[in-house]
């Protein structure tokens, strides 16, 4: 029953993932219009450099490690606190690259500070923990 549970919150993010953009990105578009749009675009495509900088490979790392300890309930309690520090670790220095490249580059500042969250963001997101607990 454990197993099941998890594919399906698994499978329930994993499709809420695909399936938000389907929904917000016309509203987006039809209240930015063109020109809005590709500012976000590009934006959003300078912030995923950084977020691929905050991650580091550490969800599949994290998955690996859970894996080797779940059934270990406090060596899976230090694991999962090694690397959610190791994590907000890479994202403080992402972010902190992130606000040297704003410093540099002010032509979109404010949409930069407003994406500037999804790298916040990827400093709480645990999925790689479910993953690694099956």
């Amino acid at each position: 029953m454990k197993i099941a549970k998890n594919f399906i919150y698994n499978t329930s993010y994993q499709i809420l993932v695909l399936l938000l953009p389907l929904v917000t990105v016309p509203y987006i578009a039809r209240v930015l219009g063109p020109e809005g749009v590709g500012a976000k675009s590009y934006t959003f495509s300078i912030v995923q450099y950084f977020i691929l900088i905050a991650i580091l490979g550490l969800d599949a790392y994290g998955i690996r490690e859970v894996a080797k300890v779940k059934d270990n309930r406090k060596k899976l309690s230090e694991t999962f606190k090694s690397l959610f520090i190791l994590r907000v670790m890479t994202v403080s220095v992402a972010f902190i690259l992130f606000c040297l490249f704003m410093y540099w580059n002010t032509e979109f500042i404010s949409l930069f500070w407003i994406q500037s969250l999804y790298i916040v963001i990827v400093a709480s997101d645990v999925a790689w923990l479910f993953m690694g607990l099956e």
